[in-house]
């Protein structure tokens, strides 16, 4: 038996090796785009073998190139001898545990940081890169920081969603140097962060189901964690009697810094994280600087009489804010484009909003009409779906929005424009916030209604709440230089820690207690 155990463990590690291997050969490509981290990277991942000849470097070609050339003969190498061998998913497990308890990640714990300043944003959400892409815009115009993005894949409400194609894809549209890091294997992922030897890295967002394992808070915890939230503001009520993710998560809790807009952002913030607020810091929001600065885009070809962007929620179901009407306002928006072929009509979509319908369990429609209705969507000539990052271009180049939304009632008054808002009965009921941000909205129950009033204002051409865009938008972030202010405060910490005496701990900061939370009205 023990001698069975040792064959199928060493088909296993032939196995992982040549996961390994291949992923390292990707993995290293990736990394050649980002200029002065190959050598350092190589070193990590690829120690100088002792069957090299010494006079490798005769080539012409760098060791790394040669090595890349040599992984696939080794990969094969490996499949041929892990033929010979039996799958074993108790060995697979094992590697799996030992794995995740990574040397590496534990041995950098407690150092210090030194200039440059590394810094890594994990994106898993191309649609909120607006909240990031201002941060690292300064941070990589300074030599105090050295900054890798890294795309990974989405698992939005604890559901994959898909890899990190469509968002490696998206930023290299955008001219964005990344790695790409697919694999959720905490001990394939958190070596490859933890070989860049952060001293600090930004999520996109709090919610430790919206990332696979590798990517959440306790497999990071080997160095800072901040946050950027990618809503300008929270809008809502927490939910009666419980605990607000909006304010209050895992992350909140262990992250070195969170980085709010405004004065009540912090004091909701406070309320959820009790009295320990040190983390968070007021800098205002870098969304509101990506927003305002973007060049007008927009996906379709061909002048048109109006443009009008669709903003679709993805909380269709019931049981969370319950926004989402898809199911009930599409057929209008086909028909409504069809009856106006000289406009041209944008839908953006949440990249959730698919599966959601395509769940029989949680979609009020059968799959097949949502799928009947996309198509319809698609057919028409003056139709499109974006899912891209850069909707601030189609904030200017629309004349009007229609949404069922919750972060668009914010952000599109930025553009100043006519907003319609499509209202569910039943939707979580908006805090003061909310309610102040509705004196820049169109605001309608009834979809048809909402409708008409589309038209109204097209008609007009002028938007008549442009004062309450201004006012509303102002007061959501306290400052207008928010990615600058970010940035600053990063490197006055990292700098204040370097200088720390030798006896201080460094360690990250521990996860605080989580308060007891009474419920908001």
């Amino acid at each position: 038996m023990l001698a069975d155990i040792g064959v199928q463990g060493l088909s296993m590690v032939r196995q992982v090796g040549v996961a390994v291997l291949k992923r390292a050969s990707e993995w290293v490509k990736n990394a050649a785009r980002l200029p002065g981290r190959v050598a350092q990277l190589q070193s990590v991942f690829f120690p100088s073998p002792t069957d090299q000849p010494d006079d490798r470097h005769e080539t012409g070609r760098s060791p790394l190139l040669e090595r890349l050339d040599g992984l696939s003969d080794q990969a094969n190498r490996l499949l041929d001898l892990a033929d010979r061998g039996a799958e074993s998913a108790w060995w697979a497990e094992f590697f799996s545990e030992v794995g995740a308890v990574n040397s590496a990640a534990l041995m950098r714990r407690g150092a210090k940081p030194s200039l440059p300043y590394r810094v890594v944003f994990l994106v898993h959400h191309i649609g909120a890169w607006a909240s990031i892409a201002p941060v690292i815009d300064v941070m990589r115009a300074d030599p105090d920081f050295e900054v890798t993005v890294i795309s990974i894949p989405a698992n939005f409400r604890g559901q994959a969603i898909h890899g990190d194609d469509l968002i490696s894809a998206e930023l290299d549209r955008m001219g964005v140097a990344h790695l790409r890091l697919p694999y959720p294997n905490v001990h394939m992922s958190t070596r490859v962060i933890v070989g860049l030897q952060p001293d600090l890295i930004f999520r996109q967002s709090q919610w430790e189901d919206d990332v696979l394992s590798a990517f959440r808070s306790p497999a990071l915890d080997f160095t800072r964690l901040a946050l950027i939230p990618y809503t300008l503001v929270n809008m809502l009520c927490s939910p009666p009697g419980g605990v607000d993710s909006a304010f209050d998560s895992l992350l909140h809790r262990s992250a070195w810094r969170v980085y709010l807009p405004d004065q009540r952002a912090l004091a909701n913030d406070a309320e959820a994280a009790g009295a320990d607020r040190s983390s968070h810091v007021i800098t205002g929001h870098p969304k509101i600087e990506f927003l305002r600065r973007a060049e007008p885009t927009w996906p379709l070809p061909g002048p048109a009489k109006h443009r009008v962007l669709w903003s679709a929620h993805h909380s269709v179901d019931t049981g969370w804010v319950n926004f989402g009407l898809f199911p009930k306002t599409a057929p209008l928006m086909i028909g409504w484009a069809r009856r106006h072929p000289d406009c041209q009509v944008v839908l953006m979509l949440h990249p959730l909003t698919r599966q959601v319908l395509a769940d029989p369990d949680r979609s009020p429609i059968a799959p097949a009409k949502a799928d009947q209705l996309f198509r319809q969507w698609d057919e028409l000539a003056n139709t499109a779906v974006y899912e891209g990052a850069d909707y601030g271009g189609l904030f200017k180049s629309s004349d009007a929005m229609i949404t069922d939304g919750i972060s668009m009632l914010a952000e599109y008054q930025i553009a100043s424009k006519p907003l319609i808002f499509t209202e569910r009965a039943d939707h979580r009921p908006f805090n003061d916030i909310g309610e102040m941000l509705m004196t820049g909205v169109h605001r309608h129950h009834d979809p048809l209604a909402a409708l008409a009033d589309l038209d109204a204002c097209l008609a007009a051409g002028v938007d008549d709440q442009a004062d309450e865009h201004a006012a509303n938008i102002m007061s959501l972030s306290t400052f207008a230089d928010a990615a600058e202010r970010i940035a600053a405060d990063v490197k006055a910490g990292l700098a204040a820690e370097a200088a720390a005496p030798a006896d201080q701990p460094l360690r990250p900061p521990a996860v605080r207690a989580r308060p007891a939370v009474a419920a908001r009205s």
